[in-house]
């Protein structure tokens, strides 16, 4: 590199690089320039640090800062590379090294376990989605060995929901199954994202009333779609006001009597479900038995399909049977033997019933008759391992990969939401106190969903039903979900062909015994006991309505129920949203004339929150009526600012003006209890005659000082509220 003085220069310019590192070494300032071989370039000036321009970029050219800025990026590198957060975000690797044939034995029998589960709900969940039955299959393998791999949470098997499975039917429109696998892989790539993004805070605006809203007209609305399997009917139509509507227009189709009689046993089972004593359970046994005994007579559809509902609910119920006493150490083998069975009867009660029912379909089918609509065909062998289609041709129209979104809508959105609330409610639920790593949750389900979609899967997430089954089957590790994806695989290559004996009528019932208990009316009551008692005046009256959770879950219930499930959802997060912002906007001001102990009277003013943009004019507002009402105009006004943890530019000027109004009255006004940093910024905007103290003998001072100045005397008169 040649240097030259000013004499030899051009009007060329040095890059920014070369500029960086001559001033960084403090050279002459005659040195400006360089050659590259024959060329010669002028260098401009050092930055004059005077000028802030200047001084920004010679901070930046700066040897010493670009060191600092590339410390700092190494540092964060090797945080991001430490072999601890490799252990975070692959937590398979810290459970691995102490994997044993006695953790291996109980992730094996409840991977089993779940794997009988999961068989009969994917089918008939991909019937709610509107899918090919196995769909609902190919949904069940792939996530469980994801989760294996990336999951924190032992007892979370990962699969079809009823939830997604809703919501998969609402958006596809009819369009095919490329939409379902698409909306798979794009919902797994935004829960990606948003763990990246470390986003998870979003799943707080779903708050529990929302929540609750939610989930009840999710499942009334997915056994609405199983009504007319559960009759043995055949109409289009799946939205809630649709089915019914077409359900009164085709009940001449059903045997009255048929209908009537499993609709009454229905209830009766349905009151039956809470047992005590074994004396129920045999009545029970006996309804059903007379239910398949009038099923195997008078072969319908109406009365087996209330039947297999009636065995669902039956054997849920089975494993609280009293087998013995009740301290499992004083029971004998044989009653031990049998309360084993009957747990594993209750917990697999789903593949029995579909079982027994595909077993009577095959024999009337022997002799000829036929009178259940079967599930038919199911395409046996797993899908090819393929990238999730974006384009699909539909009849004779081709979509785009955008048009394939664009009809998607709303739903890439609310369903990644849904799915991280499901998981990260069911990691909670079985955590045993551990904290909740909500980011490793939504890294899995992502990666769940993403490579699930390879698979030609639908949007899944963890159940909290089979989670249940996982947790009492004694699971150990996520290893137990490699079991059920493997039994998962076999049923694909073994049994496809006598899944098509499966009566439609046997999968509703699954659906609708493990959709009914999802409907939360027992929380109705607890959340109206919530409410806070309004007072004698309209504003209180208003204000304890607006803080009623019944509001935003009776919106979000109707909304779900009768225009969309993802637009009701969002409606339900905006009613809250709006709650919160009128919370803000109208915190409670409580007025009371207090006596010091010096004796001095004065009117106490205490707001319940802080002062920001949204309620400064009402504080402000109330606290003047209250100056000239209740303080005649002339008693000092006491603000307590105990409650006032922050305040913003607004609140401040909103102050400064309220100060003034006061002055012009010649009524003294004090803030006491103020923090300082509120402090601070209410002396930012430096308002005049701002006195405010912080304890009450600087408050007593203040106050005996205006009343010998002012030589007032006035007595007590009460206590309000505003």
């Amino acid at each position: 590199m040649f240097v030259f003085t000013n004499s030899l220069l051009d009007n060329m310019s040095i890059p920014k690089k070369i500029q960086a590192y001559i001033y960084s070494r403090k050279l002459p300032t005659d040195i400006v320039g360089y050659s590259n071989g024959s060329v010669a370039v002028s260098l401009p000036p050092p930055a004059d640090p005077s000028n802030p321009r200047d001084g920004e970029k010679s901070a930046w050219y700066s040897r010493a800062n670009h060191d600092e800025r590339m410390r700092r990026v190494v540092d964060r590198a090797r945080r991001g590379c430490t072999k601890k957060l490799l252990y975070k975000r692959i937590p398979v690797l810290t459970w691995l090294p102490q994997y044993n044939l006695s953790v291996a034995a109980s992730d094996l029998v409840a991977g089993f376990t779940v794997g009988l589960t999961v068989i009969p709900q994917a089918i008939a969940y991909a019937n709610v989605a509107g899918l090919p039955p196995q769909y609902g299959l190919y949904s069940s393998f792939m996530a469980c060995f994801v989760y294996t791999i990336f999951g924190s949470c032992k007892d979370s098997p990962v699969g079809p929901t009823a939830i997604a499975a809703i919501l998969t039917r609402e958006n596809l429109h009819g369009l095919g199954p490329e939409f379902a696998v698409l909306m798979c892989f794009l919902c797994g790539c935004v829960v990606m994202l948003m763990g990246i993004l470390q986003l998870g805070f979003l799943i707080d605006f779903i708050s529990g009333p929302v929540s609750v809203g939610f989930t009840s007209a999710a499942a009334i609305i997915i056994a609405t779609t199983q009504i007319k399997d559960l009759l043995g009917l055949s109409f289009p139509g799946s939205k809630f006001l649709d089915v019914w509507e077409q359900l009164f227009e085709h009940i001449s189709e059903t045997r009255l009597w048929d209908t009537l009689l499993g609709f009454a046993c229905m209830a009766i089972l349905l009151l039956l479900r809470r047992w005590v004593y074994p004396s129920d359970h045999i009545l029970g046994f006996a309804c059903m038995a007379i239910l398949l005994l009038l099923g195997w007579v008078y072969p319908s559809d109406h009365i087996l399909g209330f039947a297999r509902v009636a065995i669902l609910l039956l054997l849920r119920k089975a494993k609280d049977i009293p087998v013995g006493p009740a301290d499992t150490n004083k029971r004998t083998t044989l009653q031990k033997v049998l309360g084993q069975m009957l747990w594993l009867i209750s917990t697999g009660r789903n593949i029995l019933v579909v079982v027994v029912c595909a077993v009577m379909a095959y024999t009337f089918k022997l002799h000829d008759v036929e009178p259940f609509l079967l599930t038919g065909y199911v395409k046996p062998g797993l899908p090819p391992f393929q990238p999730p289609p974006f384009t699909a041709t539909v009849g004779n129209t081709t979509y785009s990969f955008l048009d394939m979104t664009s009809s998607l809508g709303s739903a890439l959105f609310v369903v990644p939401l849904l799915a991280i609330l499901e998981n990260v409610a069911l990691a909670k639920v079985f955590s045993d106190g551990r904290a909740i790593d909500a980011t490793q949750e939504m890294l899995a389900i992502g990666a769940c969903n993403i490579l699930s979609s390879f698979v030609s899967s639908m949007p899944v997430s963890g159940a909290l039903s089979r989670g249940a089954v996982n947790h009492a089957s004694g699971v150990a590790t996520t290893f137990g979900g490699i079991y059920t994806g493997i039994l998962v695989i076999l049923s694909l290559y073994l049994f496809t062909p006598y899944f098509a004996y499966i009566p439609k009528a046997s999968l509703a019932a699954v659906i609708v015994a493990a959709v009914v208990f999802m409907v939360e009316f027992h929380v109705v009551k607890p959340m109206w006991r919530t409410k806070s008692e309004p007072g004698c005046n309209f504003g209180s009256v208003f204000r304890s309505f607006m803080e009623l959770d019944l509001i935003p879950a009776i919106a979000t219930f109707l909304s779900c129920l009768f225009i969309r499930l993802e637009l009701g959802i969002v409606i339900g997060i905006g009613i809250n949203i709006l709650f919160l912002l009128y919370a803000s906007a109208r915190p409670s001001v409580h007025v009371e004339k207090v006596t010091s102990s010096s004796g001095c009277e004065y009117l106490l003013i205490t707001p319940d929150r802080s002062l920001v943009f949204p309620s400064v004019e009402y504080v402000r507002n109330l606290v003047t009526k209250a100056g000239m009402k209740e303080g005649s105009s002339c008693t000092p006004v006491v603000i307590d600012s105990r409650h006032i943890q922050g305040a913003d530019f607004t609140a401040a000027k909103g102050i400064k003006s309220l100060i003034e109004d006061f002055v012009k009255r010649n009524q003294p006004i004090l803030f006491y209890n103020l923090k300082p940093s509120v402090v601070e910024v209410f002396q930012g905007v430096q308002p005049k005659e701002f006195k405010h103290c912080h304890n009450e003998a600087e408050l007593n001072e203040l106050l005996k000082v205006y009343f010998k100045n002012n030589a007032l005397d006035y007595a007590a008169t009460g206590a309000g509220s505003l």
